[in-house]
């Protein structure tokens, strides 16, 4: 990975930033166990690496005569270039602590919600994170969610009446709770590009005349009543297995 990096910090003249854009490329080469390897990459003059190193800091002879038309030393311009490095490996050393934090949250995750829910998670199209977000919408006590039609008004996916006159219709619902709304949406994405009884009954539907909007509002609806019998019973509570 190689990247061109304009350094924005205090300075000590305004002609060195304009010099490190187009002269410096950081490239993380090597990411191994302990370390971080940053290299200057060559600055395009035509000189080789030799010739780069010996003038420091990236700086081949055609671009040592910039350096000087600037109006700025080779050891400010070179002090700037190493804050650059260093400051390319720390994020890069965050970005790698960052990811492998998220791969361990993403598998406590997935064991956490196959655990409490495994009906839930055997539904078509629900994976980890939108097990979670169900799970976390309905709470410990599922009792108190009745009906599949509560649950649907909860996540904001039952029809809300739009009809006039002789027109019967129904309209989005824009209330309940949106991240439970999401993940029924992300449920109904996944079943749309390979569940084949929905992408069927989406066909029958457009034949009969409906609007897409409209089938995609009538299938996370039946989405919901899906999700609502899965989650009735789940095997274990949250709190019994954080504790």
């Amino acid at each position: 990975m190689s990247r061109v990096i304009g350094y924005r910090t205090p300075r000590p003249s305004a002609g060195v930033f304009l010099l490190v854009a187009p002269v410096v490329a950081v490239g993380v080469d090597v990411v191994a166990g302990d370390g971080l390897v940053v290299g200057l990459g060559d600055d395009g003059d035509g000189g080789g690496g030799d010739e780069d190193e010996d003038f420091g800091a990236g700086v081949g002879g055609a671009d040592a005569e910039m350096v000087q038309a600037a109006g700025v030393t080779q050891r400010e311009f070179a002090a700037v270039i190493d804050g650059v490095a260093a400051d390319a490996e720390v994020l890069a050393a965050r970005c790698l602590h960052l990811d492998a934090e998220a791969a361990e949250l993403s598998r406590h995750i997935d064991a956490i919600t196959a655990t409490a829910a495994p009906q839930l998670r055997a539904v078509y199209g629900v994976g980890p994170d939108t097990a979670a977000t169900l799970l976390s919408t309905i709470g410990d006590n599922p009792d108190r969610i009745r009906s599949d039609a509560a649950f649907a008004k909860l996540c904001g996916v039952c029809p809300l009446e739009a009809s006039s006159g002789k027109t019967v219709r129904h309209r989005l619902n824009r209330g309940g709770n949106r991240d439970a709304n999401r993940a029924l949406h992300v449920i109904l994405v996944v079943r749309m590009r390979r569940h084949q009884p929905t992408r069927d009954y989406i066909a029958r539907r457009l034949a009969e005349g409906k609007t897409k909007n409209e089938i995609m509002r009538c299938v996370k609806r039946y989405i919901a009543r899906e999700i609502y019998h899965a989650l009735r019973e789940p095997n274990r509570t949250t709190n019994e297995l954080i504790a």
